[in-house]
């Protein structure tokens, strides 16, 4: 079974700083709260990059996160919805990303977001 990383404090912090600082160049981040208690619920991050295969712009949502307590609420589908506009407002021609394998629930909520599932692409990671 492959491990993710766990990463610091820091890390996190320098991530956030450089999407806040320039969110243009970099990406951003979509903050999700809970509307009555105002406390947070999860979040989106977003990456620019471009496609030669595509011949332009596109943005990459590296995480979607949701706490459990609000996972199977239609949230994540509001979330996938906000980014896409996000990437369309920024020019990008799509918004792509990436899930593990057995991670069946998330599936299901990509599957019926309209995104179609690459079955020509496998993902690899060389740790440096």
């Amino acid at each position: 079974t492959e491990q993710i990383p766990l990463t610091t404090d820091d890390a996190l912090m320098s991530l956030s700083r450089a999407l806040i600082t320039n969110p243009t160049n970099e990406g951003i981040q979509l903050i999700v709260r809970d509307s009555k208690k105002r406390t947070l619920i999860g979040f989106a991050t977003i990456f620019w990059t471009w496609s030669t295969l595509q011949g332009g712009r596109i943005a990459i949502m590296n995480d979607l996160f949701l706490s459990e307590e609000y996972r199977g609420q239609g949230i994540a589908d509001i979330v996938i919805t906000e980014c896409a506009q996000k990437a369309r407002e920024h020019g990008a021609l799509s918004l792509t990303w990436e899930t593990s394998v057995d991670n069946k629930r998330a599936q299901a909520v990509y599957n019926r977001s309209g995104a179609s599932k690459s079955h020509r692409w496998l993902h690899y990671t060389l740790p440096l």
